[in-house]
C-alpha cells in the first residue's frame, strides 16, 4: 500500500530534483518544493514520474499545487490559489490510435476554457526540449503547458503496459 506522502523524483528539462507526493483521503495529490525557473525559457513544467508512485488504481479527482509557479494556476483556472482541480481517467477517443488502456490523462475540471491533448510520449522519437528523447517507456509524463492566453494543460500518460499498484 501507498503511504500518504510518497517520495517523487521529478526529472525536468534541466535538472533533477526531488519533490513529494501526498495522496490524502480527500484524493488531494500535493507536488510541492518544486525547483525555482532557472531561466525565462527553461521549462520546469515538464516532470517525469515513475508510474510505481502513481498507480492506476488512483483513477478520480484530485487538485495538482503548482508550489514553483503558484500564479499560474490562477490564471489557468478559477479555482483557488492552492491549485488546479483535475480528474485521472483513461484516454479512451476514438480519433486515438493508440491502446487506451496503456495511455492516460489528467483532464482539468476547473476550467472548462482549458484545452487538454495528450502528448506523444508513447512515441519514443518525441522529446522534450533540452532534454533529449526518453529511452525508457515506463514512465508517466505529467506536462504543464502555458498557452498563448495564460492557460495551462496538464496531462499525464501511463505509456507503459506493466504499473505495480501494490
Amino acid at each position: 500500500m501507498y503511504s500518504t506522502v510518497e517520495h517523487v523524483r521529478f526529472l525536468s528539462t534541466a535538472y533533477t530534483s526531488k519533490a513529494y507526493l501526498t495522496a490524502s483521503a480527500e484524493n488531494n495529490i500535493i507536488v510541492t518544493s518544486s525547483p525555482p525557473r532557472q531561466h525565462p525559457h527553461d521549462h520546469p513544467e515538464v516532470w517525469i514520474l515513475k508510474p510505481i508512485l502513481f498507480p492506476i488504481a488512483w483513477v478520480g479527482s484530485y487538485r495538482i499545487f503548482n508550489m514553483s509557479h503558484p500564479q499560474h494556476a490562477i490564471k489557468a483556472s478559477d479555482c483557488s490559489r492552492m491549485g488546479i482541480n483535475i480528474t485521472l481517467a483513461p484516454y479512451n477517443e476514438e480519433t486515438d490510435s493508440r491502446n487506451p488502456e496503456f495511455v492516460w490523462k489528467l483532464q482539468t475540471i476547473a476550467d472548462s476554457r482549458m484545452l487538454v491533448r495528450p502528448i506523444v510520449a508513447w512515441n519514443l522519437n518525441w522529446s522534450v526540449p533540452g532534454n533529449g528523447k526518453y529511452p525508457d517507456p515506463a514512465r508517466v509524463i505529467l506536462w504543464e503547458h502555458l498557452g498563448g492566453f495564460g492557460n495551462e494543460t496538464w496531462v499525464i500518460e501511463h505509456t507503459t503496459p506493466k504499473v505495480i499498484c501494490s
